[in-house]
């Protein structure tokens, strides 16, 4: 009888298996002959489970994207402080823990720069409103318990994309620091014009 293959777990272990070969060099620098050594499996099971190696990239971005959301969400639900949960919510930028995850991002957003293909950007903007999302929970957080003023959600696009923003100015310089220390600030000044 043959072996049922779950589709979905074997595509995860394929893309888990490529993650270090990935962390350490750029997806463009990469041929599907190294990522299928790399998952230990021949390049026509690369194509049977991903269209191009990018999408690689994307399970890859998927799956971390996730577990680093489980991780800040167990985080955000230990501490009272709202300054304290905004600090977690963007510590994917600049910690120690979220180094891997920062590093396939860095090939997620080059290749969504590159690609002009709808479900890319899709895919990127889904990725963000999950962060943005959390963001908003924890302003209605500071709303609810009187800590924030009511118009402190008019300002939150322009903050979570200020960000964004900061991470891809510092990204190429690879200054964790500048990052931590630059989103400090701006929460800070976030928090002093919004509270109440």
């Amino acid at each position: 009888m043959a072996k049922i293959v779950d589709k979905n777990k074997k595509r995860r272990e394929i893309a888990l298996s490529c993650k270090e070969l990935i962390v350490k060099n750029s997806i463009s620098n990469i041929t599907v002959f190294e990522l299928a050594k790399a998952a230990q499996v021949g390049k026509g099971t690369i194509y049977e489970y991903f269209e191009k190696k990018e999408d690689i990239v994307f399970e890859l971005t998927n799956i971390l994207i996730q577990q680093n959301l489980q991780n800040i969400e167990k985080k955000i639900n230990e501490v009272e402080n709202i300054k304290d949960k905004l600090k977690i919510l963007s510590s994917f930028y600049f910690d120690d823990e979220s180094c891997e995850l920062r590093e396939i991002y860095k090939n997620f957003i080059s290749i969504t720069l590159v690609e002009n293909d709808e479900d890319i950007r899709d895919f990127q903007k889904q990725s963000t409103e999950i962060y943005f999302e959390k963001f908003m929970e924890i302003l209605d957080e500071g709303i609810k318990k009187g800590l924030l003023k009511n118009d402190a959600k008019q300002f939150a696009r322009v903050i979570f994309n200020s960000g964004l923003g900061i991470f891809l100015q510092n990204v190429m310089a690879n200054s964790q620091d500048e990052i931590k220390n630059q989103l400090e600030d701006l929460i800070d000044l976030f928090l002093k014009v919004s509270s109440k």
